[in-house]
């Protein structure tokens, strides 16, 4: 007979290969053998997050964390669904707990400096990012928030030379493509960030942030055609939020003459 612990190594092996639906029936099975199993409790978790089901993902990381408290890669899954649930302070103290376990997890570092990013301590996300990416020059998302921060702090240009070599390094994945939008149009190249949006776009249809981003850039082209439809998807995507779906309402096409 396997034991819960082989069970979960296959589950695990599975997950890593990106096989989750696969990962989480074994992750079910090792609990219903094993509810004290803390990793099965907290993978499954992580998978719970990634299919959008966020409280559920919670209450599963809070069971693992009443299990073991001890291991760092918890506190960073923990911190990540706290992040998504918008409750930001409590991420970034998640993080600063799996460091404190690990000191030396580029993982955890890479979210501790978005945490500082999104609460406004630039200085504090570059040096978090910085470390990341000492420990791991090609982690992805260190790089990708690094390239934020430094536009952020108006070094446009290197920005731009960040992203672009991240791009490089993963072509495939649509939030570095929208990152490059939003530098170029930072920098007022807002021809250029279309091509980006459009890219971001053919990898990550449904990406609602992307949509409404998409949206902006095409109003303020007075484009109001691809500005609405932008607005409306990000409302089929988001039927929650319904006042998005009015944001078209808003939208004037500029004339350089008075219409007949």
């Amino acid at each position: 007979m396997v034991s819960p612990q082989m069970q979960f190594r296959k589950g695990l092996a599975l997950h890593q290969a990106g096989r989750t639906d696969e990962a989480a029936d074994i992750y079910e099975a090792v609990l219903r053998e094993d509810s004290s199993h803390a990793g099965a409790w907290n993978l499954l978790g992580a998978i719970l997050k990634d299919r959008g089901d966020s409280w559920a993902a919670l209450r599963h990381m809070e069971r693992s964390l009443s299990l073991c408290d001890t291991k760092g890669v918890y506190w960073n899954n923990y911190g990540a669904v706290l992040k998504e649930l918008g409750r930001l302070g409590e991420a970034k103290r998640a993080f600063e707990r799996a460091l404190a376990i690990r000191s030396e997890y580029p993982d955890a570092l890479a979210n501790l400096g978005l945490m500082q990013l999104e609460m406004g301590d630039l200085s504090g996300a570059e040096q978090s990012l910085l470390t990341a990416i000492g420990l791991d020059p090609h982690h992805i998302d260190a790089l990708r928030h690094l390239a934020v921060v430094r536009s952020e702090r108006g070094h446009h240009d290197e920005a731009l030379r960040m992203i672009r070599e991240t791009i490089r390094l993963e072509p495939e994945r649509a939030e570095l493509h929208q990152i490059h939008a939003n530098i170029l149009i930072a920098m007022q190249r807002s021809d250029e960030a279309l091509n980006c949006f459009h890219r971001a776009l053919e990898l990550a249809p449904e990406s609602v942030e992307t949509q409404l981003a998409f949206g902006l850039l095409c109003s303020d082209l007075d484009d109001t055609s691809k500005a609405r439809h932008a607005f409306e998807r990000a409302a089929q995507l988001r039927p929650d939020r319904p006042m998005w779906r009015l944001r078209h309402l808003t939208l004037c096409p500029s004339y350089s003459s008075p219409p007949r």
